[in-house]
């Protein structure tokens, strides 16, 4: 089985406990973790009109029989369905996969959008990307200093180390 993601498991935690269907999601991450992905795929396919975190769930998670590159595929189109559905999760990951050229067409236009959505639903890590994006500006994204340094130093209270990192470095 393969497993994708961007992001530390924590974050994934928080959003299937913040989820109405908390429950159900916590049962097909453990059908995951113990190798049943049959299980786990079907439990989220039933949600996945109704929770954006069940779509992203199954995106970061192959299913049986599925080759490496059928997987990339349906991951990234999975993502694009919860990023769409507002999941500031899957918002983050497709910002770092346009980034980055990963899976996908490099892109900074759209990786800028990607992490200004998912900032904006006060993601930690994409708070810290677009804060700095903010701060300096870049491509799409006119620097506003303040707007930027309060994204980074939220991030930093957050947890997220290389935001701090970057608070301190411009003391």
């Amino acid at each position: 089985m393969l497993y994708i993601s961007t992001f530390d498991d924590e974050y994934l935690e928080r959003a299937i406990a913040s989820d109405d269907f908390r429950e159900l999601l916590s049962d097909a991450l453990q059908c995951f973790e113990r190798e049943d992905p049959g299980t786990g795929h079907n439990v989220c396919q039933d949600l996945q009109d109704q929770s954006s975190v069940a779509v992203l769930l199954s995106a970061l998670f192959s299913k049986e029989g599925e080759q490496e590159d059928e997987f990339e595929a349906r991951h990234v189109s999975d993502l694009k369905r919860a990023a769409t559905m507002g999941n500031p999760l899957a918002q983050y990951a497709l910002g770092v996969y346009y980034d980055n050229g990963d899976m996908v067409e490099g892109s900074r236009e759209t990786a800028e959008n990607y992490y200004r959505m998912s900032a904006e639903a006060k993601m930690p890590l994409a708070c810290h990307v677009y804060g700095i994006m903010l701060y300096y500006g870049s491509g799409l994204t006119k620097a506003d200093k303040e707007r930027g340094f309060e994204m980074v130093r939220y991030a930093s209270e957050q947890g997220v180390e290389d935001a701090a990192i970057f608070l301190r470095s411009l003391s």
